[in-house]
Parts: C-alpha cells; sequence; structure tokens
C-alpha cells in the first residue's frame, strides 16, 4: 500500500484540482471530474472507446512521421552547409520557443477544426527538434570524416 501512497495522492490532488476549476471556468472549459468518468464509461459500453483512441493516436504518429520525414531530408541538406545551417538557426529557435497552443490557434484558423489541427500541431511541434538534431549530426560528422 505504501508504495501507491503517491500515485493515490496525485490522482486525488488532480481531481480536486479539476472540481475547482470546473467551479471557476466552468463545465464547458474545465468538465466535472464525475462528468469525464461518465462519458469515459460510455465510451467503454458503446464500444467506441478504442476506435477513438486509435484515430487520436494515428494523429499524433502522423504529426511525428512527416516531422521526421520532412526534418531528417532538410536536416541533411543544412547539416552540408555550415551557412545554411548559421541562417536557419534563427528561425529554428523561433520555432522552438513557440508553445504548442500556439500552432494549435494557427492551425484552427488556417485549416478549421478537423484532423489537421493534431497532426499539424505535433509536426509543427517536432520538426525543429528533429531537423536542428539531423542538421548538427551531420556537420559533426562532416567534422570528424572530413577535416
Amino acid at each position: 500500500m505504501s508504495l501507491l501512497l503517491p500515485y493515490l495522492f496525485c490522482v486525488v490532488v488532480l481531481v480536486v484540482l479539476m472540481f475547482i476549476a470546473s467551479l471557476v471556468f466552468g463545465p464547458a472549459l474545465a468538465p466535472m471530474p464525475q462528468d469525464i468518468i461518465k462519458t469515459f464509461a460510455g465510451l467503454i459500453a458503446s464500444g467506441e472507446l478504442f476506435s477513438e483512441l486509435f484515430i487520436t493516436v494515428s494523429r499524433g504518429v502522423a504529426g511525428i512521421f512527416w516531422a521526421n520525414v520532412v526534418g531528417v531530408v532538410l536536416g541533411i541538406v543544412v547539416g552540408f552547409n555550415a551557412q545554411l545551417l548559421r541562417l536557419t538557426s534563427p528561425l529554428v529557435a523561433a520555432l522552438q520557443s513557440c508553445p504548442p497552443i500556439v500552432w494549435i490557434t494557427l492551425v484552427m484558423v488556417w485549416a478549421g477544426t478537423g484532423a489537421a489541427v493534431p497532426v499539424a500541431t505535433v509536426f509543427a511541434a517536432t520538426l525543429p527538434f528533429v531537423f536542428s538534431t539531423t542538421a548538427q549530426g551531420i556537420m559533426g560528422l562532416i567534422s570528424v570524416f572530413w577535416p
């Protein structure tokens, strides 16, 4: 039981914070914990839980996949040219500093509310890290093998 106590404490704190947020912001922005449990139970009872989870996970995986493809390709191209890397560094730093809520808002304005929002948000949040890591890795390999 003592091993489970920290986890139980965290769950209780989370539920209390969710309850307070619901009272402060209203159920439209922060639903009550019991409403969340009812909805979750309804998804399980109707058999829709796994299909909804699959949709959510597949959108996240699609964003990561495309960020990796684009980031690796661009990172390889830029990694072979130190001047291009210096030129793109401020842009990459700016993109890395943007929180995901900025991307969500921008994509919702540009593309509406649909499947594109989570894919584009994950893509935009992941791309700068993949790009800079690949570019710096290529630069490091070049400096080792072609001094």
